[in-house]
């Protein structure tokens, strides 16, 4: 879940064959003269729009024609409420809506369903997916299933005529041949990669790849020796933090990563200080390579050479619908939903292809088997509620200050065992038992379960 709100395109046109569809499901519509005065008397459900990723369901909701038939389909009036400032808000769900709330941040759930703010679905309504939006047993979201892949993979965007120029061929993939590489594109350029934020995060994806591990919200956990672990708190994230310290000292990395992001990054290598970045997405990297080619720069996408879905970010992403509790048509709410998920699965959008580069990396590295039963298995969204609330208050703090040398090594022990055993957090929705040890064993539970 990134914490920056992304450009949305336009929504984009509704096929002339599926308005037939849904004129058809609004063929009980009334026609008459009076027909402006019924409309007046239509049940109003305003929905409120929050999300950070693009999403099928919403650009169906945006779109005027689509929506103008869904209303006369349910016979209701739909407003739409659009939260932009989300990277203000999702941090504290500092938020009341009425009607209903459409959003791909999935931790407030949590949240509102302890404030009783949404209202609890089981038992009352019929839903497609039962086994998901549940928190404590209890289910309180509506879970779209929009046909397409939501996870994300970072990309890395390299200036290839400032490489052609250091003389720089085909390498391996290890940390010694990158560590090379810097070395030698830092006699070109101030700032040989740029990466950007919290070490853990995928603006440290190359450099996480190296070390077979995945970004935070990615597919961090796996089975091993009949046992769930996390690589963020293993040995070889131990032996990555110390190569970032290293490339940090050596300036071969920003000097201030912490307070970048993927904008600034974006604007070095656009000005030619820097030789490689990381961009968040496809999208994000066309958008790049499109404006370096206007600046007459030679640049490239390349592949990095990992095992499929290692660097993915966002594998619990889900776009999820939540009705207000004191809501006063919560079926017809459920009944756009289930209109929604139904037509969405006929339109989904197919992310921009663009031809990668190979010329860098060689060879596919090898690392442990990704096996997607983990991201499943958060059923219950408090559990999940509890990873993402770990994530911030141990992980990205310790590996942020052991990177820059604000603390020692060593830390990372600390760190390993503040998360493994004895995790104390004054959040009141949070269990009171919360540890990573016990998050593992849940985890393990139901992926074997599930398997």
């Amino acid at each position: 879940m990134n914490g920056m709100l992304k450009h949305k395109p336009k929504p984009f046109l509704i096929l002339v064959g599926f308005s037939a569809v849904i004129f058809i499901l609004s063929a009980f519509s009334c026609s008459h003269a009076d027909d402006f005065q019924e409309h007046d008397d239509r049940p109003k459900i305003v929905f409120t729009i929050a999300m950070e990723q693009e999403s099928v369901v919403v650009d169906l909701l945006r779109n005027d024609t689509y929506r103008k038939a869904l209303e006369d389909a349910k016979g209701v009036a739909i407003e739409l409420n659009e939260i932009r400032n989300m990277k203000d808000l999702k941090e504290n769900a500092d938020i009341a809506f009425e009607g209903a709330m459409i959003t791909d941040y999935v931790n407030w759930l949590v949240p509102f369903s302890d404030d009783a703010r949404i209202m609890q679905l089981t038992g009352q309504f019929e839903m497609i997916e039962p086994q998901f939006g549940r928190t404590g047993g209890k289910q309180y979201g509506f879970v779209f299933d929009e046909g397409g892949e939501s996870s994300i993979t970072p990309r890395l965007v390299v200036n290839r005529g400032m490489l052609d120029s250091a003389g720089i061929g085909r390498i391996r993939y290890d940390e010694g041949s990158v560590e090379a590489l810097l070395a030698k594109l830092s006699e070109q350029t101030a700032t040989p990669l740029a990466v950007y934020g919290c070490p853990a995060e995928s603006g440290f994806a190359v450099l996480l790849g190296l070390f077979g591990l995945s970004p935070l919200e990615g597919n961090e956990y796996y089975i091993d020796d009949g046992a769930m672990h996390m690589d963020k708190v293993e040995d070889d994230a131990r032996e990555y933090l110390a190569f970032v310290r290293l490339l940090h000292k050596k300036a071969y990395i920003p000097e201030h990563f912490l307070s970048l992001n993927e904008y600034s990054c974006r604007i070095l290598f656009l000005q030619g200080r820097c030789a490689m970045t990381m961009v968040p997405d496809d999208r994000f990297a066309m958008d790049l390579v499109n404006s370096a080619k206007e600046n007459g720069m030679h640049v490239a996408v390349e592949e990095l050479p990992v095992p499929e879905g290692l660097l993915d970010t966002g594998v619990f992403n889900r776009t999820i619908g939540m009705v207000a509790r004191y809501c006063q048509h919560p079926d017809l709410i459920l009944s756009v939903f289930k209109q929604l998920q139904e037509d969405s699965r006929t339109h989904v959008k197919q992310n921009p292809s663009f031809p990668m580069s190979s010329t860098l990396f060689e060879g596919k590295q090898q690392g442990r088997h990704l096996q997607d039963i983990v991201s499943k298995s958060f059923l219950d969204y408090r559990r999940f509620y509890e990873k993402h609330l770990m994530d911030i208050e141990i992980i990205k703090p310790y590996y942020c200050q052991i990177a820059v040398g604000n603390m020692e090594l060593d830390a990372f022990e600390t760190m390993k065992s503040e998360w493994i055993n004895d995790f104390d957090i004054n959040v009141e929705s949070a269990d009171n038992n919360l540890s990573g040890k016990g998050l593992l064993q849940v985890l393990y539970a139901w992926a074997t379960r599930t398997n």
